[in-house]
């Protein structure tokens, strides 16, 4: 077993012959497996040794502890470090593992959130436990949706990547599901003895059986269908052949997704007051689909709105490489004179409420082109991470 700050790393055999799984564990339980440097270093490292190594066959990443997968970047790292150089590092290993030469499997449990989110977007089967729960929460320390997942929120059905961007609420897996998140969910009844048989599955499986990310699948949805047998719950019913979307989406509210038409199609119409007045009156009333942290929307820095929208609008129509340039531009202007440096201060070190810049009446033309990014700025991803190096 190698050796890294909080990460694991371990092998599964295979009855394929010198065939084997690689597993990296994130483990920083106490930090809810909250990303620091050191892991995104270990990450690297470990995934170049293993992008051409003739016997990893597929690699799964995984989070030890009860309560996460990964609850986000180490946003404590911002304020000790005094920039943002953190982010480069991250977003440039979460761009380049879009491209990673062998298939990646996550496998996550409890809180899924940020930086999680932004590197379990990266795989090619993402498999979650009941118990799971998916949130871009940057609004409320004073930051946005960043990690490049605005490119995937932005292309949600329904248009509802700008109400899950803009309010933090955090997903149940079924909704995950249906928006695109996540390919299947496991039963998590019991995680460790299901962790235990995926194993088992794993170890006895030979070429022959086909390749073997889409064996994980189908393993992965007949055992949900065992359980749903013997819990006695109705299977889901197929959605009809002409619909383009999951049925599960038309059970969100009426007014969220009427909003959410209305905040793509009229982008010059404002739309803070309605977003305002849903948030708060579908604070509770949701709890199956998503959950709204206790303070709601109330608890968001206005100028953090105002930049996602922004970035949201512009994702629409940019590469993923456009994106996660400017989420460092934008994010290196939030924390050099934005509402990033207090959120962190406010929610992560002091403990108080943060004090932010404007009141939501304040935001005008003039700031709005403050937050544009311009047409020339300096690139992240200049700085690609090359896995045949």
């Amino acid at each position: 077993m190698d050796e890294f700050s909080h990460i694991d790393v371990d092998r599964i055999m295979t009855n394929q012959l010198r065939m084997e799984v690689g597993v990296i564990s994130l483990n920083r339980p106490n930090a809810l497996n909250a990303l620091d440097s050191s892991m995104i270093q270990g990450l690297k490292s470990i995934l170049k040794k293993w992008a051409y190594d003739d016997r990893i066959e597929l690699i799964i990443i995984k989070g030890k502890g009860q309560r996460a997968y990964c609850a986000g970047g180490d946003i404590k790292a911002l304020h000790d470090a005094g920039n943002v150089q953190f982010l480069a590092d991250e977003y440039r290993l979460d761009f380049a593992l879009h491209d990673y030469p062998k298939p990646i499997v996550h496998l996550m449990h409890g809180y899924v959130m940020g930086g999680g989110v932004g590197l379990m977007s990266t795989g090619r089967l993402k498999i979650c436990t009941h118990d799971a729960e998916f949130a871009m929460p940057e609004t409320a320390i004073g930051f946005f949706p960043d990690v490049g997942v605005r490119h995937q929120l932005a292309r949600m059905p329904l248009g509802l990547g700008a109400w899950f961007g803009m309010t933090g609420a955090r997903m149940k897996p079924q909704l995950a599901k249906a928006l695109g998140l996540v390919d299947c969910i496991l039963p998590s009844q019991d995680r460790s003895l299901m962790i235990v048989r995926l194993y088992e599955f794993i170890s006895k499986w030979s070429r022959r059986d086909g390749e073997l990310v889409d064996c994980l699948r189908q393993w992965v949805e007949k055992s949900m269908v065992e359980y749903q047998k013997e819990e006695g719950i109705p299977p889901s019913p197929p959605a009809p052949a002409d619909q383009e979307y999951d049925p599960i989406l038309d059970t969100i509210p009426k007014a969220i997704r009427d909003w959410c038409d209305f905040y793509w199609d009229y982008p010059h119409i404002p739309w803070v007051e309605d977003l305002l007045s849903n948030a708060k009156h579908f604070h509770n009333a949701c709890e199956d689909l998503f959950l709204m942290s206790p303070r709601g929307i109330d608890a968001v820095s206005p100028l953090s709105l105002c930049v996602t929208d922004i970035l949201l609008r512009r994702a629409k129509d940019q590469s993923l490489e456009q994106v996660f340039n400017e989420d460092y531009w934008a994010a290196a202007k939030l924390y050099k004179e934005g509402d990033l440096r207090e959120g962190v201060c406010a929610k992560v070190i002091d403990k108080r409420e943060p004090n932010w810049q404007y009141d939501f009446d304040d935001i005008n033309q003039t700031v709005r082109q403050a937050y544009t990014p311009p047409d020339m700025m300096a690139q992240v991803l200049r700085q690609k991470i090359r896995w045949d190096e």
